[in-house]
C-alpha cells in the first residue's frame, strides 16, 4: 500500500502536497483534484494513518515522511494544504 496518491496532471510543474486530518485518509483529496486538474496533487497518508503501522506519531516523524516523499518524487518546490493536524504539520515543516 502506497503512503501517497498522485492526482491531477502528473507532469505539472505546479505541485500541491495535501495532508489529511487525524483519522482521515489521503483519498479525501481526490474530490478536490477533480477541480484543480492543472495541478499535480500529492496526498500523503502520514505514519499511523490508513492502517499504516507506526510506533512514533511525533511531528518530527511526520516531517521525515514528507521529506522522503518529496525526495522520492524529486520535488523541490510545492504548495501545501492540510486540515487539523495536517495544518500543524505544515507549519512545523515550514519552520524547519
Amino acid at each position: 500500500m502506497s503512503r501517497f496518491n498522485v492526482y491531477g496532471y502528473q507532469d505539472s510543474d505546479k505541485t500541491i502536497i495535501a495532508l489529511p486530518a487525524l483519522g482521515e485518509r489521503k483519498e479525501v483529496y481526490e474530490f478536490l483534484a477533480r477541480y484543480l486538474k492543472e495541478y499535480r496533487i500529492i496526498a500523503i497518508d502520514l505514519p499511523g494513518h490508513n492502517q499504516v503501522k507506526q510506533e512514533d506519531h511525533s511531528i518530527s516523524t511526520f516531517l521525515l515522511e514528507i521529506e522522503k516523499t518529496l525526495s522520492k518524487l524529486n520535488i523541490s518546490s510545492a504548495h501545501f494544504i492540510g486540515n487539523s493536524i495536517g495544518g500543524w504539520i505544515i507549519q512545523a515543516f515550514y519552520s524547519q
